[in-house]
């Protein structure tokens, strides 16, 4: 019966450690938002999360527009743009803006990267 008890235990933790997170950036901050910036976000991430970044009409304090800065990222993830309209909207598709130099390097094999709806500005792409 002991046995059992950990095999279960043993299963029910690597389930655990397999579960994919979302995490939620944007900007202005809010309820249930995570980071409001995505450098940190990205750090803070694991691989197979989701990112999704929000934009906002009102734009980003201190960046002149609605923008994020580029991240460095050397895993495997999901980062989509979502834009956020005035409550009682729904939340769709956007195009989630970076600022610098967005650089993505070492992704191990097996993992993968999907950026949707983001753009990079004021910037290159780094090799």
């Amino acid at each position: 019966m002991m046995l059992l008890r950990v095999a279960g235990s043993a299963g029910i933790l690597a389930g655990a450690l397999l579960a994919q997170q979302t995490w939620k950036v944007n900007c202005q901050g809010g309820p249930g938002v995570h980071f409001t910036d995505l450098p940190p976000a990205v750090a803070a991430a694991s691989p197979g999360d989701t990112i999704l970044v929000y934009t906002t009409p009102l734009g980003c304090p201190g960046s002149g527009g609605p923008s994020y800065t580029a991240p460095t990222i050397n895993k495997g993830l999901n980062i989509v743009g979502l834009q956020i309209y005035p409550p009682g909207t729904p939340t769709i598709l956007g195009v989630a803006t970076l600022r610098g130099v967005l650089t993505i390097s070492g992704i191990p094999a097996g993992q993968r990267l999907t950026l949707s709806h983001i753009q990079v500005t004021s910037g290159t792409v780094a090799p």
